[in-house]
């Protein structure tokens, strides 16, 4: 992946254990009840990094790193790349502490687990939704339609090796299928405006890795729209409500 030369991002290779941490720690967050609409975003197990979960709840959104109480896990990012991400859009940096106990890893605290990245104060993620109707950023909405590119690859047999949701970086996932590598450059836009593709640096890569590549185009509306050509202004896209994506299929570079 190619990474603006100003920002960087770790693009570590994880332990196992820290797999195994990982895993766990999704499926505590994922457990956790609430009467708001949950969604994990950018989730894979593979870099680049920044947090290690970030999920959406109702209108607020938070990115979370791991920290190891003992610190004897290695992880590929810390408390300040959370922050550094979460400030971008908004965002709420979060620490879940963990511990490894007969082989297994669990939050040290109750609940939710987590702790402010910079205040160290426990964080309740259903007490800081507000009634406000907040709209989704560019980082959101390339994620949704990351996200909607990789079912996508997944229903036609892909696997899917890395992805991110950062229109920094490109391209925005790598994938595998039948043995053959190859890679997507994903372009995403608001309904009624189009995706403007930047195919320059898709064409660099497919030459410097001797590897097949396509870009897709996705606009996406809100569930209260319905893609009427004549639309001028289209409906503000939401966090917490539904969505509707527009995609051809993938393009050949």
């Amino acid at each position: 992946m190619s990474i603006d030369p100003n920002l960087v991002i770790p693009m570590t290779e994880v332990s196992d254990e820290f797999l195994q941490c990982w895993r766990s720690v999704g499926k505590h967050l994922q457990s956790m009840p609430t009467n708001y609409n949950f969604r994990f975003h950018n989730l894979s197990p593979a870099p680049p990094w920044l947090e290690h979960f970030c999920f959406s709840l109702g209108n607020q959104i938070f990115f979370i790193c791991i920290e190891d109480v003992d610190g004897q896990l290695q992880t590929p990012t810390d408390a300040g790349h959370c922050i550094h991400n979460a400030s971008q859009i908004g965002g709420i940096p979060c620490v879940i502490q963990v511990q490894e106990m007969d082989g297994n890893w669990h939050p040290v605290l109750a609940d939710w687990g987590l702790i402010h990245a910079q205040t160290r104060q426990v964080i309740d993620p259903p007490t800081h939704v507000t009634p406000a109707r907040v709209e989704i950023t560019e980082w959101e909405l390339q994620d949704l339609a990351v996200d909607h590119v990789c079912e996508f690859l997944r229903r036609g047999g892909c696997e899917i090796q890395s992805r991110s949701s950062d229109p920094r970086i490109v391209p925005s996932i790598f994938y595998s299928r039948d043995g053959e590598q190859s890679f997507v450059g994903v372009f995403s836009a608001r309904f009624p405006r189009t995706s403007s593709p930047q195919l320059d640096r898709l064409h660099q890569i497919s030459e410097q890795i001797g590897s097949s590549g396509s870009y897709a185009l996705v606009t996406i509306a809100s569930e209260f729209d319905a893609f009427d050509p004549d639309e001028t202004n289209g409906f503000p896209l939401y966090r917490g409500d539904g969505f509707l994506f527009k995609f051809d299929g993938l393009i050949d570079l």
